[in-house]
């Protein structure tokens, strides 16, 4: 088994001054030790550590899968950080994450005529989609991309 199989790494904008991090993927059981990961954000002069914030079903212990959002100040980002997820005391190397921005607000009038408050929408939407997604279901669907080797390696980020 891989050390780590990512299935998706997004930054999407939070509240002012802070980014949502989302990361799913598994780790190796066996490296993980039954305790979650943890980010850690590098921007060349600090290395930052994040625990993820509290999700149902975010980690399971016993197959390494995870669904982690992470709340990351804008600051810590630096102009290229670099990431990794701690686990059990070693370093595992996580590529950039993808920036998942969002529309800018439309406003639709209401059949009153006056205008309905605005929303943002994600551009991605099977991504936030995801994110909903217990760890366990993302165990199972890493292990049908595993089955097939040639498939593995077209749709999983290597480390």
């Amino acid at each position: 088994m891989r050390p780590l199989s990512i299935a998706f790494f997004e930054r999407v904008p939070a509240l002012p001054g802070t980014a949502l991090v989302r990361l799913a993927g598994r780790v190796d059981p066996s490296l993980a030790g039954g305790e979650e990961p943890v980010l850690v954000v590098d921007d060349g002069r600090t290395a930052r550590e994040f625990d993820a914030l509290k999700a149902p079903d975010r980690f399971d212990a016993r197959s390494g899968a995870f669904v982690l959002p992470f709340a990351v100040p804008v600051e810590a980002l630096g102009r290229r950080p670099a990431y990794a997820l701690r686990v059990d005391g070693q370093l595992l190397d996580l590529p950039t994450p993808r920036e998942h921005k969002l529309r800018d607000p439309v406003e639709h009038a209401a059949t009153n005529g006056s205008a309905a408050p605005a929303v943002e929408r994600a551009t991605d939407a099977p991504v936030a989609e995801v994110a909903e997604q217990p760890a366990a279901e993302v165990a199972e669907e890493l292990d049908a991309r595993v089955a097939d080797p040639l498939e593995a390696e077209a749709g999983a980020e290597p480390t």
